[in-house]
């Protein structure tokens, strides 16, 4: 059966598909439970109203937009080994990091400081990354991916989302 041509749903195509090999007996996604009534946000001392789970290991969101995929399609090779590295090097709750260069350069092979160098350019040029005010240290785009909430990290800059029509 091709489960692309029938309209079917995701629960139904899964079970076309078979087992996930990737995941394996030791898969687990270790969790927090915030139980109703806990306080979520020291900050503000906001509670809420019922059990939230929460991944307890660190994540990194990449935000899924047609353009942030047409964006890093036209990177070079190195370049996306540079904005992969940049992601997996994130601390939660920053839009900065300084980059480990040495780092980078040996778990990627790469020899010579020029090749790290126009990675990180073509970063920059793109707005992917930025330099900061001390050249040691980088931004890098919320737009396109963050670890941590963007919640919390830019509360000044919410906007409640409104469906049109």
């Amino acid at each position: 059966m091709k489960i692309e041509e029938t309209q079917i749903d995701d629960k139904e195509k899964e079970l076309c598909l078979g087992i996930n090999p990737l995941i394996g007996s030791d898969f687990k996604v270790v969790i927090h439970i915030l139980k109703k009534g806990e306080l979520i946000n020291k900050k503000t001392g906001e509670v809420f109203n019922g059990d939230i789970k929460l991944e307890k290991q660190e994540y990194i969101k990449f935000f899924n937009l047609p353009e942030h995929r047409k964006l890093v399609a036209g990177l070079s090779g190195t370049a996306k080994s540079l904005l992969f590295f940049i992601a997996y090097s994130m601390e939660s709750g920053r839009d900065w990091l300084k980059i480990n260069r040495k780092r980078f350069m040996d778990e990627n092979g790469i020899k010579s400081e020029n090749t790290y160098r126009s990675a990180l350019s073509e970063l920059m040029q793109v707005n992917i990354v930025y330099v900061t005010a001390n050249p040691k240290y980088h931004w890098i785009n919320p737009r396109l991916f963050f670890t941590g909430s963007r919640i919390t990290k830019y509360e000044d800059r919410l906007e409640i989302y409104k469906p049109k029509g």
